[in-house]
C-alpha cells in the first residue's frame, strides 16, 4: 500500500469544480425555487454532485495509505482526525451565535444548535457529519489490506440494499417497502458516505481504459433508468425533496462523474503542465475549498440581502458565480491571519 501519494493537479481541478457545484446548488436553493420548476431540478441535481466528489477524492488519498503502524495512525489521529473535531465544535459555535444574532434565531435554537440537535446553517451537517466519516478511514484501510473481498462483499449489498429500499420508498411515496429495507436516517447517509470513499479508493482502477467506458457508459444508463419512472410519476415538488445523498440517483451520478473526471483531467493536467504560474493558482484555490466550503453560506445569504436576485436560472448561476469569487476572496484573506490555527481552515502549508 502507498503511504502517501505524490501531489497530483487533476485533485486540485476536481476539489475546485466540486465546491462551485456546491455553491450553485445552494445559491439554487434560495432563489430558484419558488416556482419549482424544471431548471431547477437540473441545478439540484448538478449541486448534488459536490459532496460526492469531495468524499471519492477523500477515499483515494487516505484509504490507500499504510496505518497498521502506530505511529502512523497517531499522525493521522492528531493531524486530521482531531482537527476535523475541533472544526466541527468551532464552526458550530460560530455559526450558533451567527444564527442568534444575525438570522433571528430564538434562545431555545440557539441551545439547540450548540449541543448539535439541529443546524445553525445548512453546509454545517457536512461539518457535523465529517469527524464520524474520518474516524473509520484507518479501519476501512486495514480490513481493506487484509479482508478485501469481505470489504466490498459488505458495500455492494450494502449499497444494493439501500438504493433498493431507498428508490422504492422514494417512487412510492413510502409505502410498500419492508420496515428492515427502509434505510431512511443518518446511519444510511453515513454508510452511503463511508461507501462513497471506499469507492475512492479504487478510482484509478475504475479509470483503467478496459473498464472506464464500460462504467461510464453502464452507469449512465442505469442512471436514466431510475430517473425517468420518477420524473414521469412524481411531482415536480417530492422529486426535488427526494434528491438527497443518500439516493441511488445521487451517489452512483456521483461516482460515475468522479471516474469521468480523473480521466478527462488527468488528461488536462498533462497538458498543461507546463504552465507553473496557471498550476499554483489552481493549487492555492484548491486548498482553499474547505474554508470556502466553510464561509460560502454566510456570503451567500449577504449577497441575497444586498442585491435581491430575481427568481431564474441566470440570475441562479450569476448569483452563485458572485459568491464564488468572493468566498475564494475572504477564505484567501482570512487564511493569511498570522498563526491562524489549523484545524480552522484545514488548510495544508
Amino acid at each position: 500500500m502507498q503511504s502517501e501519494k505524490k501531489h497530483q493537479m487533476w485533485l486540485d481541478y476536481s476539489r475546485l469544480i466540486a465546491i462551485m457545484l456546491v455553491i450553485i446548488n445552494h445559491s439554487n436553493e434560495q432563489i430558484n425555487i419558488n416556482p419549482l420548476g424544471k431548471s431547477s431540478i437540473l441545478l439540484e441535481f448538478m449541486g448534488r454532485m459536490g459532496v460526492p466528489i469531495f468524499l471519492i477524492l477523500t477515499g483515494y488519498l487516505m484509504i490507500n495509505r499504510e496505518y497498521s503502524k502506530q505511529n502512523i495512525i497517531h499522525k493521522f489521529v492528531k493531524n486530521n482526525l482531531l482537527n476535523i473535531c475541533y472544526s466541527a465544535v468551532f464552526w458550530t459555535v460560530v455559526f450558533s451565535f451567527y444564527d442568534f444574532f444575525f438570522l433571528q434565531a430564538n434562545t431555545d435554537d440557539l441551545i439547540k444548535d450548540l449541543i448539535f440537535q439541529q443546524r445553525p446553517l445548512p453546509q454545517m451537517w457536512y461539518i457535523q457529519i465529517l469527524p464520524v466519516i474520518y474516524a473509520f478511514i484507518p479501519l476501512l484501510s486495514l480490513v481493506k489490506n487484509k479482508l478485501p473481498s469481505y470489504l466490498r462483499g459488505i458495500f455492494i449489498v450494502g449499497t444494493i440494499m439501500l438504493s433498493v429500499g431507498g428508490y422504492i420508498s422514494t417512487f412510492t411515496d413510502n409505502k410498500y417497502i419492508p420496515f428492515q429495507w427502509n434505510f431512511n436516517g443518518s446511519w444510511s447517509l453515513v454508510f452511503v458516505m463511508i461507501s462513497l470513499m471506499f469507492f475512492g479508493s479504487y478510482l484509478d482502477k475504475f479509470a483503467n481504459k478496459k473498464i472506464y467506458t464500460t462504467f461510464i457508459v453502464g452507469n449512465s444508463m442505469l442512471i436514466l433508468f431510475l430517473s425517468v419512472p420518477l420524473f414521469m410519476h412524481l411531482p415536480l415538488q417530492n422529486i426535488f425533496a427526494n434528491f438527497w445523498y443518500d439516493q441511488p440517483l445521487i451517489f452512483i451520478s456521483g461516482a460515475t462523474i468522479s471516474v469521468f473526471l480523473y480521466v478527462v483531467l488527468n488528461s488536462v493536467t498533462i497538458q498543461t503542465r507546463n504552465n507553473l504560474i496557471f498550476q499554483k493558482l489552481i493549487t492555492l484555490l484548491a486548498k482553499l475549498s474547505y474554508a470556502v466550503y466553510v464561509l460560502h453560506y454566510v456570503i451567500l445569504l449577504t449577497v441575497i440581502k444586498l442585491i435581491n436576485p430575481s427568481h431564474g436560472i441566470k440570475n441562479t448561476l450569476l448569483l452563485a458565480a458572485i459568491v464564488i469569487v468572493l468566498s475564494f476572496a475572504v477564505a484567501y484573506i482570512l487564511s493569511k491571519i498570522p498563526k491562524l490555527p489549523k484545524f480552522i481552515f484545514l488548510i495544508k502549508k
